[in-house]
């Protein structure tokens, strides 16, 4: 996985884009594509992984043979269309010209000092003449989440082409929530800020739906987003209650249809096969951001780089199928039980560094990413889950028992006093930490759950 340092962290930060594997630094495009051009019918055909096809390698082969299998190839995760009527991402496609929605969000950045939406009076006046300005889009988004489906034109086939312009439409309409619940929150009317709270977090399961590893993070940064704003409403003056029934069973619920760590890492695996097209096609420069560039330029590789690449292309991609099955059937455990995988695989490739069968593509540029991905995904689920268990246990439902953090590997704690309660994952060190704190509405009765 190709994450960018600089552009992971912006995402840690729920800012910016990220680029990830074969989706690397891709420019933002309308969401759905439109005629196909000779760089994307080329695209088309190195999506059919012709390379891997035709090697002699029986290794590989058989890896190719368990990857169809598992219908995981690139060609095989592109997904029927649905009836457009039924369709959300029919909606949002028309909506904003190429780069315009990304040009949008980094402008609604600005009006985020902190990122957590607690802004001043002036502040929150430039968030509503943001929205105000454009209310026609944020009303066609509104209208896209009453239709029944999302489903997005992803061309998985084309690898580094792939149009991911969806991703700036999605997070901008989330950000234009987020506004409205500021703005709700100001004029008292909590029941709106909550309704908007719904939207984001669909948002968020829109974008997480995808076996892409770019959406999924995307969707963290927009669960990120509505978190903070979840604070910002359980400590609104004039909640009540009945408030905290409604976005109790919205977290529950938003857990329960939470998507599977490993599609993220099944669409990893595709984008980073495409990439090996490229790399037998002489072509591993394309594959390069500018600051990898430089870096072998620095050590005197960067000329060497796609012929020796190209020539050791199998055994590379031996290396990287054999870890990606590794790393995907490690999603059926938490994240603190994958962790021994993701370092063993990192150790097995930094050992083949002097050995003629290096796997440099796979080492130096498609896996150093992949544990600070299932951090951030495990991260995600925590953040939810700290919430759901803070909002149960403040309406009055009974303590589930010991939970424990995929995170740490932990039991939450959870702490209730002066009418309120906490929980978090106390061997948690990150930002921002995974906790909960909201007031203690729950009635008084013989249920056991105002426990100390």
């Amino acid at each position: 996985m190709l994450i960018r340092p600089t552009l992971f962290f912006l995402l840690l930060a729920g800012l910016g884009a990220l680029s990830v594997s074969g989706c690397r630094e891709q420019p933002a495009g309308p969401v759905s594509a439109g005629s196909t051009s000779p760089a994307s019918a080329d695209a088309d055909e190195l999506g059919k992984l012709p390379g891997l096809s035709q090697t002699g390698d029986r290794r590989l082969l058989a890896e190719r043979a368990r990857i169809i299998e598992e219908a995981g190839t690139p060609e095989q995760l592109l997904r029927p269309g649905i009836p457009e009527a039924e369709n959300a991402a029919a909606v949002l496609a028309g909506l904003f010209p190429p780069g315009r929605a990304r040009a949008l969000l980094e402008q609604s950045d600005d009006l985020l000092p902190d990122g957590r939406f607690r802004l001043n009076p002036i502040e929150l006046e430039r968030a509503i003449r943001f929205r105000t300005r454009l209310a026609r889009e944020h009303e066609l988004v509104r209208q896209a989440l009453g239709r029944p489906q999302c489903r997005f034109e992803l061309r998985y086939d084309r690898g580094l082409q792939a149009d991911l312009g969806f991703i700036d439409v999605v997070r901008l309409g989330a950000r234009l929530e987020g506004f409205s619940v500021v703005e709700s929150l100001s004029g008292g009317d909590v029941d709106a800020a909550i309704e908007s709270l719904g939207r984001i977090l669909r948002l968020a399961a829109w974008l997480a739906e995808e076996k892409h590893p770019t959406p999924r993070l995307q969707a963290a940064a927009v669960r990120r987003e509505g978190l903070a704003l979840l604070g910002r409403i359980v400590e609104h003056r004039k909640l009540g209650l009945e408030h905290l029934k409604r976005l109790e069973p919205m977290m529950r619920e938003h857990l329960a249809a939470w998507a599977p760590d490993a599609h993220a890492w099944i669409g990893d695996r595709a984008l980073g096969m495409y990439a090996y097209e490229l790399v037998r096609a002489g072509r591993c420069r394309e594959l390069l951001t500018d600051e990898e560039i430089d870096r072998f330029r620095q050590e005197g590789i960067l000329d060497e780089l796609p012929a020796a690449a190209a020539r050791a292309a199998n055994e590379d991609e031996l290396f990287y199928l054999q870890a990606m099955r590794s790393i995907v059937d490690a999603c059926r455990r938490p994240y603190f039980q994958r962790i021994a995988v993701l370092e063993a695989i990192d150790r097995d490739g930094k050992q083949k560094e002097r050995e003629p069968d290096y796997p440099l593509v796979a080492v130096r540029l498609l896996l150093p990413d992949v544990p600070q991905g299932h951090l951030l995904q495990a991260r995600d689920r925590a953040a939810c889950e700290v919430w759901a268990l803070a909002l149960g246990l403040g309406v009055g439902r009974d303590a589930p028992g010991e939970t424990i953090s995929p995170v740490s590997g932990q039991a939450y704690r959870v702490v209730r006093q002066e009418g309120r309660v906490e929980v978090r994952d106390p061997a948690d060190q990150g930002e921002p930490p995974l906790a909960a704190v909201v007031p203690d509405l729950a009635p008084s009765g013989p249920t056991g759950t105002r426990t100390p």
